[in-house]
């Protein structure tokens, strides 16, 4: 017989009550360790989930987002190549024009860019906060 088997049986002929018996042999069967390990297993691969994983995802998809805008902006682009007249006009308004747009253009992206990350940033800072505030709204 199965040692699960073998316990019930004894619970029983002892005659102890039927919710007590459950207890004991739910115990010695590990079921609530079982279940105590399920849970703790749950709670980590949530928070794992929820701030490792999402924050790469989160950040990752925010250098995208600056990347992509880089592409109309040229911001880094247009510091590299910073004294080099547009288009290739070395006449004197190409050499005096370019410089001027160029720092037009990377004001500009820089402004937006900085103004992207700080609202990444507060929304990522929101989003880390939310379980732990609602941890707190259900204690007090």
């Amino acid at each position: 017989m199965r040692r699960s088997s073998l316990l019930l049986k004894k619970l029983y002929s002892d005659r102890w009550p039927r919710a007590l018996s459950q207890f004991s042999l739910w115990y010695n069967e590990g079921v609530i360790d079982i279940i105590v390990k399920q849970i703790i297993h749950s709670g980590t691969c949530f928070i794992k989930r929820w701030y490792v994983e999402r924050t790469l995802w989160f950040w990752s998809r925010i250098s995208d987002t600056i990347h992509l805008m880089d592409r109309h902006f040229a911001v880094f682009i247009n510091i590299k190549l910073f004294f080099t007249p547009l288009y290739g006009d070395y006449s004197f308004m190409g050499k005096l024009l370019g410089p001027l747009f160029r720092v037009w253009r990377v004001s500009a992206g820089l402004a937006l860019y900085s103004f992207l990350c700080i609202a990444a940033a507060a929304f990522w800072t929101g989003y880390c906060l939310f379980i732990p505030y609602l941890i707190i709204k259900i204690i007090t």
